[in-house]
């Protein structure tokens, strides 16, 4: 299947620019974290994901450029920092507390796999949550149970909240590590 690269790429500095003039009405912003996501949701959205397919963000503080995607999509979330669970509207997921997304995708992947649907769960998670515990346990249950219908894009900008990650716990080694699992 070709692609028009410049076309996706106009989308996102649209997405882009959109999500920056959001961030201004609203009086709050998580740039960062929003920002360094773009390309990956129109990546999704325009040529991936397919029609029972459920993408989860587990990095809720960005979901700024979701819900302006989503929009374009013809659903109508609400433009918030943390998302509420509403299927209607394309949110498959609350996920406000950091490192819960991945666990409850993995579960959702499980139940999938179980009855034998052919779908896939996606879930982007940030580089800071894989300094929690139930997102190693997550990949450990996923490794376990074969979950070749969950897609894990880990949003590895390098940077959390108010710091660098290297600065908060290094994960220098996070693409070895996730070659085991």
């Amino acid at each position: 299947m070709k692609y028009n690269l410049t076309k996706l790429k106009n989308k996102a500095a649209k997405l882009r620019q959109e999500t920056f003039n959001a961030f201004i009405r609203k009086g709050e912003a998580h740039l960062g974290g929003s920002f360094s996501m773009i390309e990956i949701l129109i990546t999704l959205y325009e040529i991936i994901l397919r029609r029972n397919d459920k993408f989860i963000l587990s990095k809720a503080h960005a979901s700024f450029p979701l819900s302006l995607m989503l929009k374009k999509k013809g659903f109508n979330p609400k433009l918030t920092t943390h998302l509420e669970i509403d299927p209607k509207n394309g949110i498959h997921c609350t996920t406000g507390s950091l490192g819960h997304g991945l666990p409850i995708a993995t579960g959702m992947a499980i139940a999938i796999k179980k009855k034998k649907k052919k779908r896939k769960i996606f879930v982007m998670i940030s580089d800071g949550e894989c300094q929690e515990g139930t997102t190693w346990e997550s990949f450990l249950i996923a490794s376990k149970h074969k979950l070749d219908n969950l897609v894990i894009i880990i949003d590895y900008n390098k940077i959390q909240a108010l710091s660098k990650i290297n600065d908060v716990l290094p994960l220098s080694s996070l693409k070895k590590k996730n070659r085991v699992i």
